[in-house]
């Protein structure tokens, strides 16, 4: 029912008491979601920012955009450059911000980071871990298979994928795994419990971060991070999320 007004009383309908203030309105039947790889930034090679660089460079999204969009799970799929979706930050800005498919570029990328002779560079372990209610691990499967072929033909490099089904919470269960230090790149997905920025960056990037799955750490990252929670102003906080 309606909620009505008693005296000396305020009633807010349940719907206004959602977590968090988002920025702009969603339908909640296509709820804006990025699936994206992580890079284990603790250790060598990837705390290295040209070879992380590397390996996006090597990735053609719009293949694995094409592999994506056979599952009924998702829906309306298209490439993305960045982390934050186009229906959240209110901007598309694939192309223009990330790195665009580029082999060269990150062969080029990796011998700057010391591995000219991609033979010497270590073999990498990618994990793709998946609830066990999952309707779709085999489009997700698909997808990372691709992106090893990829990283192999266009790098030079030796990529091994391993797939593993896990119970309960995936973000827990996902963190354990990637705890024991075995892996270098994981696939993950984050999806807008709030359609604000913020939703994306402060659990992926900030050092505090409930989805920080990569141990990504920055002052200036978390100093941009505060300074959007707190700027109310949409005109004013959209350089803030464009220069994260």
């Amino acid at each position: 029912p309606e909620p009505t007004a008693l005296p000396g009383e305020v009633v807010y309908p349940l719907e206004s008491l959602e977590y968090g203030i988002p920025w702009l309105p969603y339908d909640k039947t296509e709820i804006p979601m990025i699936t994206y790889y992580g890079f284990n930034v603790t250790k060598p090679p990837f705390n290295i920012p040209e070879v992380r660089q590397a390996f996006a460079a090597a990735l053609d999204t719009e293949v694995l955009t094409l592999i994506y969009q056979r599952s009924t799970f998702y829906n309306a799929e298209t490439p993305a450059s960045s982390i934050i979706p186009p229906q959240t930050l209110s901007r598309d800005v694939y192309g223009e911000i990330g790195i665009s498919y580029d082999p060269e570029l990150g062969k080029q990328l990796l011998a700057d980071a010391g591995y000219e002779d991609p033979s010497n560079f270590p073999e990498v372990n990618v994990l793709l871990a998946y609830v066990e209610w999952f309707e779709a691990p085999g489009i997700s499967i698909q997808a990372a298979e691709e992106a090893v072929r990829m990283w192999e033909e266009n790098l030079g490099v030796k990529v091994n994928l391993e797939v593993v089904s896990v119970p309960g919470d995936i973000i827990v269960e996902r963190q354990k795994l990637l705890e024991t230090g075995a892996y270098d790149i994981f696939e993950a997905g984050v999806w807008a419990d709030e359609n604000d920025p913020h939703n994306f960056v402060y659990d992926m990037f900030h050092p505090n971060g409930y989805d920080n799955l990569t141990g990504f750490s920055s002052g200036r990252i978390a100093q941009l991070i505060g300074d959007g929670k707190s700027e109310a102003d949409p005109a004013k906080r959209l350089p803030i999320y464009l220069e994260i």
